[in-house]
């Protein structure tokens, strides 16, 4: 994980973001599905205009923020993206997800005005992965090719392709049998 200091020029960016993603999508009905992609896009991520992303989805940085071919951001799904999140082709992340790039270094020695240094990490959810609702998805973590989180499962390690995960801390339940056509 890196250390993160987080700019003016961030935060008028940020804020920026939000007035636009306000004003022009937060309201708008499921079928101008690519006019909120047109707008991601244009604040700097790489969203596929295949993909899918609901209109109450909470985005802290659309720069940081790539989705491939196919795949879905679902109702009320929230992105703490500090660091880049990539999510591949036909992947679906379900209603009220967390998905969380940043933490705080609770080990730091010296604790200046009670503030600790922000930490961050990359998220990487390959291609067919499903997450499912309400999940959370730490910093740093890899959810491999074809891997499935269950419902309320709290992710803090990578996970393996082609296999199930379920728990706080989430934990293999099984391997995946499914054929996945290409």
């Amino acid at each position: 994980m890196t250390l993160y200091r987080i700019t003016l020029i961030n935060k008028i960016y940020r804020l920026s973001w939000r007035f636009v993603w306000f004003f022009l999508a937060s309201w708008t009905p499921v079928y101008f599905n690519k006019w909120r992609l047109f707008i991601l896009n244009i604040f700097g991520a790489k969203v596929s205009y295949k993909s899918i992303v609901y209109s109450n989805v909470k985005i802290w940085s659309p720069k940081n923020l790539l989705i491939g071919d196919y795949s879905c951001l679902g109702p009320k799904v929230d992105f703490y993206n500090v660091a880049p999140v990539t999510i591949g082709k036909y992947s679906t992340i379900s209603q009220r997800t967390f998905v969380c790039t940043a933490s705080h270094d609770y080990n730091q020695a010296i604790i200046d005005d009670n503030l600790m240094d922000l930490i961050i990490g990359p998220i990487s959810i390959n291609d067919y992965c499903w997450v499912a609702a309400e999940a959370f998805i730490g910093p740093d973590i890899t959810i491999d090719y074809g891997a499935v989180v269950l419902a309320r499962s709290v992710v803090t390690k990578n996970l393996e392709r082609m296999s199930v995960y379920a728990g706080n801390p989430s934990r293999l339940v099984k391997k995946r049998d499914t054929n996945i056509k290409q």
